[in-house]
């Protein structure tokens, strides 16, 4: 077994990146464990088979990466883990004719049945959203509509800060365009299948996806 506690931190960007690959090679020519201890988030995604979240000496969440960014346990582990961070946003519980929903950015999202249980009897929430899972699109009459507050290009994609109407900012991942100059109008599409929902009080996850 390989211990390694940060060997990478004192590196400059581009021999990290190297070095990660070389580390990686070395793991599968001698087929042993290694248990690596890295800071970095991407280090902590991209080599590993299982992640073990700590946080003050424990454990949060033990899993694949993949896992890990799908399906967090708690606020803690969905907002650690992922670039640019998850939004969190207060969300209220409402019963439609229809049955529960979530009402976020102003907006009422339908419940799905399954997530019913896990959801029935609150009157608040924490719903994580994903920068990569909300989309900009025209503003319309049925759409969530805000206003571009920061735009940060970074050559492919373009991370937006957006500023709903209700003032609730949310970040944003998209493909690099020209025309969301800071101080326009955009519409706001989440992902429901995407969203977590979270306990307020103790952080812990109640549902991911509410469809």
């Amino acid at each position: 077994m390989l211990l390694m506690d940060e060997p990478l931190s004192a590196l400059d960007a581009r021999l990290r990146v190297e070095m990660r690959t070389e580390i990686l090679r070395l793991h599968r020519e001698i087929s042993s464990t290694i248990i690596y201890v890295t800071h970095d988030q991407v280090e902590a995604m991209t080599m590993s088979t299982r992640v073990a979240v700590m946080d003050q000496g424990r454990a949060l969440q033990i899993a694949p990466p993949r896992e890990l960014f799908r399906r967090p346990a708690d606020i803690t582990v969905a907002t650690f883990i992922g670039t640019p961070a998850m939004n969190i946003i207060p969300a209220a519980v409402v019963t439609t004719p229809s049955g529960l929903a979530i009402e976020v950015l102003g907006k009422q999202i339908p419940v799905g049945p399954r997530h019913h249980a896990a959801i029935q009897g609150l009157k608040q929430v924490l719903v994580g959203i994903r920068p990569q899972a909300i989309r900009l699109v025209l503003p319309g009459p049925d759409v969530i509509t805000g206003l571009v507050f920061l735009r940060e290009p970074l050559g492919l994609e373009d991370e937006i800060l957006v500023q709903a109407a209700d003032g609730t900012r949310v970040r944003v991942v998209t493909a690099a365009r020209e025309e969301l100059k800071e101080g326009t109008q955009a519409g706001i599409e989440v992902d429901a299948p995407s969203m977590c929902v979270f306990q307020p009080e103790t952080g812990n996850v109640l549902s991911h996806g509410i469809s």
